[in-house]
């Protein structure tokens, strides 16, 4: 009986043990259920992201092919480019540089870059220049396409890319895209990113040459500064301006003294150098708001924005004495000694309110200025007002 009641209770036990492991099994099929549910729609979530990111670039490169002649600005481009990695892409941070482009007196800016576009708290603000060829930002501008960080070179002080491109157009580098820690590598990322970044070059090269376009047809060909067609426009634009913002502005009209004698000792090619360098010189002297272009012949208009007539004078006799200070070409056989001007100021709106009024003050005030001996500045005389009626 005993034997009976052992043998009964080591089969219960030996069903509880297995009905006990069953349930164990059950409760790890419906575990790994779970987990696999969790999974899958985590990956959903992901692959929904990943459509949204699509979309946005789908959405985002037609502004990219947009004429240049539209609203759309040059500083427009680099911004758009940005979001659009950011939604593509998903990373922790996108950045993107610019080529910057050379000057007559910076031409080394042209071996660098400049942050255009950047996450915030990246690792570079906008506005920081990195060399080419330096880092892994600026080895990124030497590469051929786009480029994973494992294959940079590992530079010192820099932070590692984990994406990154550079912005060409045909063989030429504008700029490039970089981006770092990406939620995970897709096998076509490098794809997107290449079809961004020449979606990008499009644009920036459009920009840039109706930039260049522009800039020539606003140009005197001679001086290399505004012509008087551009002189007269942006004097229009300065008018709106100080209209709309109830402030004042000034006018310069200078003109080289004794410019036809200079031009038949020297001959026409001396004369013609004299004016590229004087236009320079005055160029290298204002500031960046200031709009300076040749008027005609030996005459040349600065436009000063927010200057009011005391200020405008002063600057414009600090330019007149630089010049008379500056050994010019020839310059010691004019009848002076040296290379001199004659200028007249006048004001918006003491003065005139209206361009031509305003022309016409600081072209009466240059006529003085001659008349009194030259090389000096003369600054606007109101016209009288007109006696009251019944005034003795």
């Amino acid at each position: 009986m005993i034997h009976v009641l052992a043998a009964t209770s080591l089969v219960a036990l030996g069903l509880a043990l297995v009905l006990w492991r069953r349930a164990k099994l059950a409760e790890g099929d419906q575990g790994r259920l779970a987990m696999s549910l969790e999974a899958l729609e985590a990956e959903r979530a992901l692959i929904q992201r990943e459509q949204i990111g699509l979309l946005a670039l789908l959405r985002e490169l037609p502004q990219l092919t947009e004429p240049p002649q539209t609203s759309r600005r040059m500083r427009d481009i680099p911004e758009i480019v940005h979001r659009v990695a950011m939604q593509v892409f998903q990373p922790r941070e996108a950045m993107v540089l610019l080529r910057r482009r050379a000057t007559s007196d910076q031409p080394e800016r042209d071996s660098q870059l400049i942050v255009a576009a950047a996450s915030s708290g990246a690792t570079h603000k906008p506005g920081t220049v990195i060399e080419i060829g330096r880092g892994a930002l600026g080895r990124l501008a030497q590469c051929a396409g786009p480029t994973a960080g494992a294959e940079l070179i590992a530079k010192v002080g820099e932070p590692p890319v984990d994406l990154g491109t550079p912005i060409m157009h045909g063989d030429q580098v504008l700029g490039v895209i970089a981006m770092n820690e990406l939620p995970r590598r897709r096998s076509y990322d490098r794809d997107l990113l290449w079809l961004l970044a020449g979606f990008a070059g499009f644009a920036l090269q459009s920009h840039r040459q109706l930039s260049l376009f522009r800039s020539f047809a606003d140009l005197d060909p001679l001086t290399k500064i505004f012509n008087k067609g551009a002189l007269s426009m942006r004097l229009a634009q300065a008018l709106l301006q100080a209209d709309a913002t109830q402030s004042e502005f000034s006018v310069f009209l200078l003109d080289v003294d004794h410019f036809k004698a200079y031009n038949d000792l020297n001959g026409h090619l001396a004369g013609d150098e004299l004016l590229r360098r004087l236009a320079q010189f005055v160029s290298e002297r204002i500031r960046a708001e200031d709009v300076f272009g040749r008027f005609g012949g030996e005459e040349f208009l600065l436009i000063l924005p927010g200057r009011t007539p005391t200020e405008a004078a002063v600057a414009a006799e600090k330019i007149r004495g630089d010049i008379a200070r500056h050994r010019f070409l020839f310059g010691e056989r004019q009848s002076m000694g040296r290379i001199t001007v004659s200028g007249g100021v006048a004001s918006f709106p003491a003065d005139a309110v209206d361009g031509t009024g305003l022309l016409e003050r600081a072209d009466a005030a240059l006529y003085r200025a001659k008349q009194a001996g030259r090389n000096r500045i003369e600054i606007c005389v109101p016209p009288p007002r007109p006696l009251a009626v019944g005034a003795g």
